[in-house]
């Protein structure tokens, strides 16, 4: 009894039938408790192993992480995002590598040395973009991907992305800025890096549509550092002075400011509120609690470990069908705390 026999009892597909016997989330429960009758009925018993002998799959998933991981910034979110892979490939019965995509003393690709050793199934790749060289080599090799977490440069990828909705993210915090009265408003940015830029325009989109403008002099250029987000407030403090709420496109450059206008005399959340955005740990044990923007990590790892999954099962059918490659925009959540709860009078 194969995966190809039950699908065949079943009247469905191979890879319904695997994602079916990993417990997938992305089979009907239905359909699930079908398929499990069925192996049972005809004593089959799913074995990853054996299935690895006949099929030639390693049972290893490669997550290849941002180049700038070691970059605290970028650590304080990706580690939690990283953990959240794990346990979303650990419930598949998947074991995970985690590499980067080039090694940083020879150059040489990582991801052409992964697929080359037969060491993968498949790649999460943590990137905010990929290059055609890489995307054409994985294509020959029949090495299916999911990019995930970075918004792609195209509404119309040719490869499947998972991200977070950056505009709809920036978005939230400018109604709960408005909601509380806030009109005279003041961000703090990563420059043109497009997760940041699509947070800005989100925020400043929401101000317009509710008839305020959000004054470009007072959306100031930072790079995701606590540090550089305190030389900004010191450096602006006169003309920061009447804004009533700041908001910071990463949870680092929003402790900074909060520490900076605590240090000039500006009390948060009575003189100045103020949001972040990732809702990292820290957010929490701030003081006050850093209000944020929480990017559900936990959504996006399980998505795309199960859409990757899926691209892994289909290569044994026989007669796959048309795989369209999506974009699929995760909703982000805004966390309220302390920073922000004061009311405008």
């Amino acid at each position: 009894m194969t995966l190809k026999d039950i699908a065949e009892l079943a009247n469905t597909s191979v890879s319904t039938v695997s994602r079916s016997l990993n417990n997938s989330d992305l089979v009907a429960d239905e359909t699930k408790r079908r398929i499990k009758l069925i192996a049972e009925e005809h004593g089959f018993e799913f074995n990853a192993s054996a299935r690895g002998l006949v099929t030639s799959t390693t049972g290893t998933i490669g997550v290849i992480l941002p180049e700038n991981y070691d970059r605290f910034d970028v650590l304080l979110y990706h580690a939690a995002l990283h953990n959240d892979f794990r346990k979303s490939l650990e419930r598949a019965d998947k074991d995970m590598i985690v590499a980067f995509f080039r090694n940083r003393f020879t150059g040489l690709s990582n991801v052409e040395k992964l697929v080359t050793r037969k060491k993968v199934d498949g790649l999460i790749v943590v990137q905010s973009e990929i290059d055609s060289e890489a995307v054409r080599f994985l294509e020959r090799r029949g090495v299916p991907f999911v990019m995930t977490q970075f918004p792609p440069p195209d509404p119309s990828p040719a490869y499947d992305v998972i991200y977070s909705d950056n505009w709809t993210g920036g978005k939230l915090v400018a109604e709960h800025f408005i909601e509380r009265g806030f009109t005279r408003v003041a961000c703090i940015t990563a420059g043109d890096e497009r997760q940041s830029r699509q947070r800005i325009a989100g925020f400043a989109d929401t101000f317009a549509a509710n008839g305020i403008d959000v004054d470009p002099d007072m959306v100031f250029t930072g790079d995701y550092q606590s540090t550089t987000a305190i030389r900004i407030v010191r450096e602006q403090t006169d003309r920061l002075r009447g804004v009533e709420a700041l908001f910071a496109t990463n949870d680092l450059m929003a402790f900074g400011a909060l520490q900076a206008f605590q240090a000039t005399g500006r009390n948060v959340p009575d003189d100045i509120a103020i949001a972040g955005y990732d809702d990292t740990p820290l957010a929490s044990i701030t003081l006050p609690g850093l209000t944020s923007v929480h990017q559900s990590r936990e959504e996006i790892a399980l998505l795309a470990s199960e859409l990757l999954l899926d691209l892994i099962a289909r290569k044994s059918d026989e007669n796959p069908p048309d795989h369209e490659p999506r974009a699929i925009a995760i909703q982000p959540r805004l966390i309220v705390r302390a920073s922000s709860e004061r009311r405008h009078s």
